[in-house]
């Protein structure tokens, strides 16, 4: 059985970061739901074009907690670092696409 994705079960992302690292650190998790259940917290609409660079990151940051190279913690506050990173760069989309249609 799938573990339900901490952003449907967690009161803040911060609290759904956390507790995903951990499972996946615990072994509750593998590396693709670890992935999967990131990315969910991430705005949906970061288009086809941002969403490979965004899956490699996650995928290297996981697989860095599930080998015990990286604590959890210092991964989670990348991956909230990465959240303002990435809304921010979608937000500014539609703000580039009429400025290079001008």
């Amino acid at each position: 059985m799938t573990a339900i994705p901490a952003s449907l079960t967690a009161e803040t992302t911060d609290d759904a970061i956390q507790l995903t690292l951990q499972r996946l650190q615990r072994r509750e998790l593998t590396p693709t739901e670890t992935e999967k259940d990131l990315l969910l917290l991430f705005d949906a609409e970061l288009g086809a074009h941002l969403k490979p660079e965004l899956t490699r990151y996650i995928s290297d940051l996981a697989e860095q907690v599930r080998t015990g190279a990286l604590d959890p913690d210092d991964a989670a506050s990348d991956i909230r670092q990465m959240i303002g990173f990435w809304l921010a760069r979608s937000e500014d989309l539609p703000d580039l696409l009429v400025l290079a249609e001008e």
